[in-house]
């Protein structure tokens, strides 16, 4: 037989186990931690790659159903793109980023259950990105450092989030603006191949909100 100090061991147990799943999940404001990454990891592919790492302050004005948030945030993070040639893999060009951005992002909702702890949400992200670069021309082995200030890109993502009494978990896929072709090309000297084609496109990423 189970003695009476384990059976009340058992229904404390129990009792707890049974709350922390009972507990009803709020709307409310919430702090937003999110790992994005850009482009697609393919040598010479000609994309930049790269990922930033932003917090943020997730903000619900109507708090009786998740329909629409608004999320201000900051991060930081870098890029890079290379090609290279030959079987010695000889350097054609490179550049290396660091960067931070500011931006804000609404969001809209749709619930896909009666518990209201799963959604699907589009995510329009403008944001301003500021960034020191390390570039090695076209054909050249040496390098140079270009600044660059406020550049806008706006961000459109689809996601799914799952709520939990604590914690949410998103994450999405999407399209990115973002394009250091002209960045690269600013200061470049005229007897210097231009780059092209260095839109980054895609972006995925995972968040938590707590």
């Amino acid at each position: 037989m189970i003695s009476i100090k384990k059976k009340y061991i058992i229904v404390i147990f129990v009792m707890l186990f049974t709350n922390s799943y009972s507990q009803e999940i709020e709307n409310k404001n919430k702090l937003a931690a999110n790992f994005q990454f850009y482009g697609l990891p393919i040598e010479n592919s000609g994309w930049p790659t790269g990922f930033i790492v932003s917090l943020g302050y997730d903000i619900v004005p109507y708090r009786k159903e998740l329909i629409f948030s608004i999320e201000p945030r900051i991060g930081g993070g870098a890029f890079a793109n290379k090609e290279t040639e030959g079987i010695e893999e000889n350097t054609v060009y490179r550049y290396d980023m660091q960067c931070y951005t500011m931006g804000v992002a609404p969001k809209v909702y749709l619930s896909l259950n009666s518990d209201n702890d799963a959604y699907l949400y589009l995510e329009n992200d403008f944001s301003f990105l500021n960034s020191f670069t390390k570039i090695q021309d076209y054909n050249t082995t040496s390098t140079r450092k270009e600044y660059d200030y406020f550049h806008f890109y706006y961000s459109c993502k689809l996601g799914a989030l799952i709520r939990y009494p604590k914690t949410n978990l998103s994450c999405w896929v999407g399209y990115t603006t973002l394009d250091f072709k002209n960045m690269l090309n600013r200061h470049l000297p005229r007897d210097r191949k231009r780059f092209s084609g260095e839109a980054v496109g895609s972006c995925l990423g995972i968040g938590f909100s707590f």
